[in-house]
């Protein structure tokens, strides 16, 4: 079921998970999505409910014509996860998506690094060279990197009841 998080810039590390947390405890129709953490309105529901060549005759070709519709209704940055499948299991995902940037996360497994042995998390991060040109979007993966590496966000090193070890 997709879940649509708006503004997650302006949202802390809590914000963004509890929204996530409300979307996967909520009870799911075929077709549902949800957007922060609510079921979305009916009219997201009729569409799931249309036939495919509906939904691509119709539906695509007015949302498609306009950037801010797009914006709008679907966001702007995807992130899907694949690690779940295989634990313990390092693995990549290309997601493909009509959105400006897609992130895939993969697996997590451990790997020798030097003298230690220590958890490496796949990520696969997909963008629209005609949206983003490749130097913002390199400073973004390096930038992230280094939130990533620090736990930054995650406050006392727990959140949600989750530890962390510090680098």
């Amino acid at each position: 079921m997709p879940c649509v998080v708006r503004n997650a810039g302006e949202k802390s590390v809590s914000a963004i998970h509890d929204a996530i947390r409300r979307a996967q405890a909520a009870a799911v129709t075929t077709g549902a999505a949800a957007i922060d953490g609510d079921v979305a309105p009916w009219l997201q529901k009729l569409f799931f409910r249309l036939p495919s060549w509906t939904r691509d005759l119709v539906f695509w070709r007015w949302l498609l014509r306009s950037p801010a519709r797009i914006k709008r209704t679907m966001g702007t940055v995807v992130v899907t996860s694949t690690g779940m499948a295989a634990p313990g299991v390092l693995a990549w995902g290309i997601p493909l998506s009509i959105h400006p940037l897609a992130v895939g996360v993969g697996g997590i497994a451990e790997r020798q690094t030097g003298d230690a042995t220590r958890e490496v998390l796949a990520l696969t991060v997909v963008f629209d060279h005609a949206v983003t040109d490749g130097a913002p979007v390199g400073r973004f993966v390096h930038r992230l990197h280094e939130l990533m590496t620090r736990a930054d966000g995650l406050v006392d090193g727990v959140e949600h009841g989750v530890a962390v070890d510090p680098p």
